[in-house]
């Protein structure tokens, strides 16, 4: 599909990657963080909170989301990302708008770098243990 959509020098297909640190190395170099769950209430994503997102986060690049999965909203409401319908259009209209400039892109960026530190583990251990006190 990439060929013949004319986009393959914009895509490259890694295939399985050994280990999450090789993982990691790759995605802090990538643009967007796709992940476009199908809106289907048969599907574990409509149920559960898929970690993929927060390690597009913890790699501070711009998420491009549906709104199955509930950190979808904290996407939205920090502008760490576009949440969008499960369609082609709205997953294109979502990429035009994050990529416009650079200034539009970055902004994106870092609004996902500050929505990441709310899932840094110091904090969480720090605020969870000050409850228990």
């Amino acid at each position: 599909m990439a060929n013949t959509k004319l986009l393959k020098k914009h895509i490259i297909f890694r295939g399985y990657i050994n280990g999450h640190d090789n993982l990691e190395k790759l995605l802090v170099n990538s643009g967007v963080g796709l992940a476009p769950y199908k809106p289907e209430k048969n599907s574990y994503s409509f149920y559960a909170d898929p970690a993929k997102i927060k390690q597009y986060l913890g790699c501070g690049i711009p998420i491009i989301t549906t709104s199955v999965p509930p950190i979808a909203k904290k996407i939205k409401k920090y502008k760490a990302g576009e949440v969008i319908t499960y369609s082609q259009s709205s997953l294109i209209g979502a990429l035009k708008k994050m990529l416009e400039s650079e200034k539009s892109y970055m902004n994106y960026k870092n609004s996902s770098i500050q929505l990441a530190k709310q899932y840094d583990m110091n904090i969480i251990y720090q605020n969870a243990f000050e409850k228990l006190t």
